[in-house]
Formats: structure tokens, sequence, C-alpha cells
């Protein structure tokens, strides 16, 4: 589930930061015109309207932005649903890691148990015992 989670934030913060960064521009733009804007255009100089093939062909290229976007998304998704699988490396891995974690605590348990058996042996043994008895 963290994963999921994980993921999706990924997503969004990728589809996202363009456009954060598009909209900050004109923050950090320079505020002082430049000596060459200064010059008022002549008459008939003005900016002309784009033309309709213009605008035509910034549809198109808004339009292909658009579905390349798309795709993305649904790829983006199609990852996401390939971790609800079982057969997923990372869900192996963790089962994995897991059955690991359960195998390590049962020989920690047999292994505190082995060493209580040992410091009641030792406790045992009488105050005189040789080196040797000691060490068994």
């Amino acid at each position: 589930m963290k994963i999921r989670r994980i993921l999706a934030t990924a997503v969004a913060a990728a589809v996202t930061t363009p456009v954060v960064f598009l909209s900050a521009a004109p923050a950090f733009a320079d505020t002082k015109p430049s000596s060459a804007s200064t010059q008022k255009p002549a008459q008939g100089e003005d900016d002309k309207e784009p033309t309709l093939d213009e605008l035509k062909a910034a549809v198109a290229l808004a339009q292909e932005a658009y579905d390349d976007a798309v795709v993305a998304v649904a790829g983006a998704k199609e990852a996401l649903k390939g971790f609800d699988k079982a057969d997923h490396p990372l869900k192996k891995a963790i089962a994995d890691a897991e059955k690991a974690a359960v195998e390590a605590a049962a020989a920690k348990e047999a292994a505190d148990k082995a060493l209580v058996k040992a410091q009641d042996e030792e406790k045992a043994l009488p105050g005189d015992a040789a080196p040797e008895q000691k060490q068994a």
C-alpha cells in the first residue's frame, strides 16, 4: 500500500512540475525594459494578429503534447496495476524478507534458550569446579 502511495505521489509530482515551472517563469522575468524595446514602433508596425494557419499549427502542437501526456498517464496507471500482481518481483522480495525475518526470529529464540540453559548449567556447577568442567 505504501508503494502505491509513493508512486501516486511521484506521478502527481511528475505531472505538476512542468506546470509549476511554467507558471513561475514570469515571476523571474527581468522587469527592466531593454533599450531596444523602449522605442515606439512606427505606425503600421504594430504586432500583427496570427494567421489562421499559424493558429492551426499551434493547435496541432498543443494536441500532440496533450496526446503524449495522456499516453504517459496511461502508462503510469498500468505500472501501478503491475504492483498489484502476486508475481511482481517486489512482492516476491517482500515475501522472502518476511520469511527470512521469521526464520531469524526462530533462530534467535533458540539461541536465547540455549544461552539460558548454559547459564543455568554454569550456576549448577560447584564453586571449586575445574576449568575443564566450566568450559564443557
